[in-house]
């Protein structure tokens, strides 16, 4: 259970960071530490962090254009 939790949170930054956009360099630190930094969360909290991640570089590109 608490792995879904974490990966429902993990997964609504992209959502976050798309209602509030200077939360995503902050977005983005906690994301790339939960993928490199973390070991002990499963495979599960991993993809929805690159999940979050990819959509949130994704949502950060349309802002550029």
């Amino acid at each position: 259970m608490i792995n879904y939790i974490r990966c429902e949170a993990i997964m609504n930054l992209a959502g976050i960071v798309e209602v509030i956009p200077h939360l995503a360099e902050r977005a983005y630190s906690v994301l790339k530490g939960l993928l490199l930094n973390k070991p002990y969360y499963n495979e599960d909290v991993k993809y929805a962090a690159a999940v979050s991640l990819i959509n949130i570089i994704n949502v950060r590109s349309f802002d550029k254009v």
